[in-house]
């Protein structure tokens, strides 16, 4: 994974998998989801997971798969090994559950327009501690979207506004979290 996140860290975007070995990816999956290795004349060119768990979102309640740690080396990108190890992921999802989603850095153009091209749809805005960068969630469905894309248009714009008020990049409280968790803790129960 250290090569494949080059480019993004010449960006100055620091993810928070780019250390992280084969390993350590596969104890993310926790038993119950899949890694691929892509292989190319004898090399491992490039990397994905996906694992399962329940969520509890506006725009989901249970069981989903999530795409993890998808890498492709430097001097295989753009062709389309990436877009190959979507689709094998996007496979082994839809065999276990009906919606899968994906968490990728707002700055990372290429990653966002490719996966909105397939289908997949802006859920969440989030901010994560570890990584230097606001993260797009996308969630894609086996079947079709059960909401009007103004209306995920919509959750996906107050959710990106929520977060820029409460947190920065770096997954750090602002000051009117803090203000707010103040008062939250001083009421009266």
């Amino acid at each position: 994974m250290h090569d494949a996140h080059k480019s993004n860290l010449e960006k100055g975007m620091l993810f928070a998998t780019a250390s992280q070995t084969g390993d350590e990816i596969r104890g993310h999956i926790r038993g119950s989801g899949r890694f691929y290795i892509a292989v190319l004349e004898g090399e491992i060119v490039g990397v994905g997971a996906v694992r399962f768990q329940n969520i509890d979102m506006w725009f989901h309640r249970g069981f989903c798969a999530d795409t993890i740690s998808v890498g492709v080396k430097q001097a295989y990108k753009g062709l389309g090994i990436s877009k190959m190890l979507y689709r094998k992921l996007e496979e082994a999802a839809f065999e276990k559950c009906d919606i899968v989603i994906m968490n990728t850095a707002e700055r990372n153009e290429i990653m966002i327009n490719s996966r909105l091209h397939d289908g997949w749809i802006p859920v969440d805005y989030l901010s994560h501690a570890g990584i230097n960068f606001y993260s797009i969630m996308l969630a894609k469905w086996k079947y079709n979207c059960p909401y009007s894309s103004t209306h995920c248009a919509t959750m996906f714009h107050l959710r990106k506004v929520r977060m820029k008020l409460i947190r920065d990049e770096n997954g750090n409280d602002r000051l009117l979290t803090t203000i707010l968790k103040r008062i939250v803790s001083n009421c009266p129960r």
